[in-house]
C-alpha cells in the first residue's frame, strides 16, 4: 500500500478510537507522521514566494473530518500570533521552520513561554486550549515545507493571503 494512504488509514482509525481525547490522539498522530517522514520519505513538493506563503489541502476525511495540508514556506515568511479551535500535528519535510508559543495570561497580548527550530523530520503538535496559542516563521533564505493534520477543516484558506 502506498504510505501516504497507510498513514491516512492509521491517522482514521487514531481518531475514530480515541475521540474526545485530544492528549492521545496527538500522540498516535504525531507518532504515525514521524514514521511517514523520517521512514517513508514522502515526496511532496511546493513553493512560495519570498514573504509569503501557501497550504494545499491534500485530504479530508469524509468519516472523522481530519484534514492534512501541506504548507510551503517562502523565504521569510511567517503567520501572524494566532490559535485555532483544533489540535494539530506537524512535521517539517524541508527546509526550517521557527515554531513559537505563547500563553494568555490574562485579557492581554498573548506571552511568549517556548521557542524553537523545526528541522526536517522533526514532529510537533498543538493541543487546544493551553497550547493553541502559536506563530510559526520561516527566518531563513531557504523555502520550507511542513506536512499538518489538523483536527477538522479550519474556516480558512491554508495561509494563501499576504503576510502582515
Amino acid at each position: 500500500m502506498d504510505p501516504f494512504l497507510q498513514f491516512l488509514q492509521q491517522v482514521r482509525e487514531v481518531v475514530e478510537g480515541h475521540e474526545g481525547h485530544a492528549d492521545r490522539t496527538v500522540c498516535r498522530v504525531a507518532e504515525l507522521l514521524d514514521t511517514l517522514i523520517n521512514e517513508s520519505r514522502p515526496g511532496f513538493s511546493g513553493s512560495a514566494e519570498p514573504g509569503r506563503r501557501y497550504g494545499e489541502l491534500l485530504y479530508e476525511d469524509p468519516r472523522t473530518g481530519f484534514v492534512v495540508v501541506l504548507m510551503a514556506w517562502g523565504p521569510h515568511s511567517e503567520t501572524r500570533v494566532h490559535e485555532h479551535d483544533t489540535w494539530d500535528v506537524f512535521g517539517v519535510l524541508t527546509g526550517k521552520v521557527f515554531v513559537r508559543n505563547y500563553i494568555r495570561e490574562s485579557e492581554g497580548e498573548p506571552c511568549l513561554v517556548a521557542e524553537f527550530e523545526a528541522r526536517p523530520g522533526d514532529v510537533t503538535y498543538l493541543i487546544p486550549p493551553d497550547q493553541a496559542i502559536h506563530k510559526l516563521a520561516n527566518e531563513t533564505d531557504a523555502p520550507a515545507l511542513t506536512l499538518h493534520v489538523y483536527e477538522r477543516h479550519l474556516d480558512r484558506v491554508y495561509g494563501n493571503e499576504p503576510e502582515q
